[in-house]
C-alpha cells in the first residue's frame, strides 16, 4: 500500500510558524504538499510541493502530482532533511557554536 503525502496549512491558513508538523512528516519519509509561506520554504527548499494560500486548484495540482512522484526517492529526500531538524542535529550545531 502507499503511503499518503502530508497536506500541511489550509486554504484558510493565516501567519507564519514554524512548519513543526511538516518536519514530523518528513521524519517519517513522506512527501509534503504545503502553502509557499517563506517558512515552508525555508524549511523545505525544493523539496516540498506548494499551493498559494487559498488556491484550491493549486492543491488540487500538488496532490495530482504527489501521484506522479517517485516515492522512494521523495522518501528518502525526505528523511535527508528531517535529519537536519534532529535533536543531536541541532545539539551539536549548538556545541559548535559555543
Amino acid at each position: 500500500m502507499k503511503k499518503i503525502c502530508f497536506l500541511t496549512d489550509s486554504i484558510f491558513s493565516i501567519g507564519g510558524v514554524q512548519r513543526v508538523t511538516a518536519v514530523e512528516a518528513m521524519a517519517h519519509g513522506l512527501p509534503v504538499i504545503s502553502s509557499d509561506l517563506p517558512t515552508s520554504q525555508e524549511i523545505m527548499g525544493d523539496f516540498g510541493m506548494y499551493f498559494s494560500n487559498g488556491d484550491v486548484n493549486g492543491i488540487a495540482r500538488c496532490m495530482t502530482e504527489a501521484t506522479k512522484i517517485d516515492w522512494q526517492e521523495k522518501s528518502r529526500q525526505a528523511l535527508e532533511i528531517s535529519h537536519r531538524f534532529n535533536i543531536e542535529t541541532i545539539a551539536n550545531a549548538w556545541h559548535e557554536i559555543i
